[in-house]
């Protein structure tokens, strides 16, 4: 019995194409030498015309896990209709309470949302902000989170805010200014907890990790948890005072206003959409950056599909939004969406996992004739999909559920609901749902339940 798949390698690895990028496609050099073989030719142009069409997927077959009994406070259920799949927790404030947790509690890494609620004890919780993917600031936050008053990220215009204390929630746009009085020397960072270009002047604490991590030729103000300036370094990369902070400028910028032993005082101001201080947020701990607001006063907002990219606004996507009832209860909603591939994307390795995930051994994989394997395939892609929402979709059905305010938060293959102990919703991806791997997406922070003490 050939073994179909050994037969796809060994054909293109002959040719030189290193084994991490085989892939099926039309319009390359790799797609003719296949049809040389002649069978995949013969099968996708007479046996298999939908083959052409667009292939879902390979995608974790998680079922909605909702056999168990919740505790007072909690009230979950599903929404299946019109291909649409949502996930709905209501929480009662008065026996449970949010927190907003990072990754590795610092700037940087990511874990997934299980990992998150199960090492700090949380009985449910969903992903949160939006952050950077790859590279060396993988996990950062893309916009503003500040956790029980450390500040992580700090973005400069006017944003969506989700705001929060133990027992306070709102949310609304809000710019929020940042800056310290040295003396009389006011300096506005541009940047916070973030890697130092040109002429940047930075603000380091202790959640960006050990050191600043900056340039040897650049300048380093050293203030301890008091506020105090201990330090004057003429170099970059110093270790930042625990508790404290570093303040990093340019080798050009003039450091006669810095003195040991000086006080330092930082300034925060919340600016509301008039641009008018915003003193009831003054004494908030927890703040995240969502894009964008989705209902203010019990309305949708309106011309949401305007905002930013079309793709993003008035595509259906896998959404995870946050909404507050006017009496309180708090309202947390995941989305479902399987995002496609064509099949001239699709890698021997994915083709390989659908035939796992319906439950084919690797014995029978690897005898498997290719007319029976392409079967298989295409009966795949005859399956209908789930249907995400766009934004104004997802504005209207947190009004339906009776909020008063709510906000959209990271979504995508970010979208995960814990809850119990399970994974609620059926994940899309790894890194980039695209690729269609089996696991949960590790993310930058979540926003976890927990019950009052």
């Amino acid at each position: 019995m050939v073994n179909t798949f050994q037969l796809f390698y060994n054909i293109l690895l002959s040719k030189g194409y290193e084994m991490s990028n085989i892939s099926i496609k039309r319009n390359s050099h790799m797609f003719f030498l296949i049809l040389q073989t002649g069978f995949i030719a013969y099968f996708l142009v007479f046996c298999c015309p939908m083959a052409l069409a667009v292939l879902p997927e390979t995608k974790q077959n998680t079922q909605v896990k909702n056999d168990f009994k919740l505790p007072e406070g909690l009230s979950y259920n599903s929404q299946k209709k019109n291909n649409h799949i949502i996930h709905i927790l209501s929480i009662d404030p008065k026996y449970y309470r949010l927190d907003l947790v990072k990754a590795h509690n610092q700037v940087f890494g990511r874990e997934t949302v299980k990992s998150i609620a199960l090492r700090k004890g949380a009985i449910a919780a969903i992903n949160a902000g939006f952050f950077e993917i790859g590279n060396s600031e993988d996990g950062r936050p893309s916009g503003t989170l500040i956790i029980n008053g450390d500040i992580f990220s700090l973005a400069k215009n006017k944003r969506a805010l989700l705001v929060f204390n133990e027992n306070k929630l709102d949310m609304g746009n809000i710019e929020i200014e940042f800056n310290l009085l040295v003396g009389k020397e006011k300096i506005a960072p541009n940047k916070i907890n973030q890697f130092a270009k040109n002429d940047d002047i930075i603000l380091y604490n202790h959640t960006f990790g050990p050191t600043s991590l900056t340039p040897y030729d650049r300048r380093e103000i050293l203030i301890d948890k008091k506020g105090i300036i201990t330090q004057i370094v003429e170099h970059g990369d110093n270790a930042i005072p625990r508790s404290g902070w570093i303040l990093s400028f340019p080798s050009s910028h003039s450091m006669d206003f810095a003195k040991v032993g000086k006080k330092v005082t930082f300034n925060t101001t919340f600016k509301d959409p008039q641009n008018q201080n915003n003193a009831k947020w003054a004494g908030m701990k927890n703040f995240l950056m969502g894009i964008p607001m989705l209902v203010e006063n019990g309305q949708a907002i309106t011309d949401l599909e305007k905002l930013g990219s079309k793709s993003f606004a008035e595509k259906p996507h896998a959404r995870t939004a946050l909404g507050v009832k006017s009496e309180g209860t708090l309202v947390m909603v995941v989305v479902e969406h399987t995002y496609s591939q064509a099949l001239e994307q699709i890698t021997i390795e994915q083709m390989r996992n659908i035939l796992r995930e319906k439950g084919h051994t690797q014995k029978a994989i690897e005898e498997m004739k290719t007319l029976e394997m392409f079967s298989i395939i295409r009966d795949e892609i005859s399956n209908e999909s789930n249907i995400g929402l766009s934004l104004p979709d997802l504005a209207n059905l947190m009004v339906t559920l009776g909020c008063h305010q709510a906000i959209n938060l990271d979504g995508g293959g970010s979208s995960t609901l814990f809850l119990n102990g399970h994974i609620m919703n059926t994940t899309i991806g790894d890194k980039d749902e695209s690729q269609g791997l089996n696991t949960l997406r590790p993310v930058s922070d979540a926003i976890v339940v927990t019950k009052r003490i």
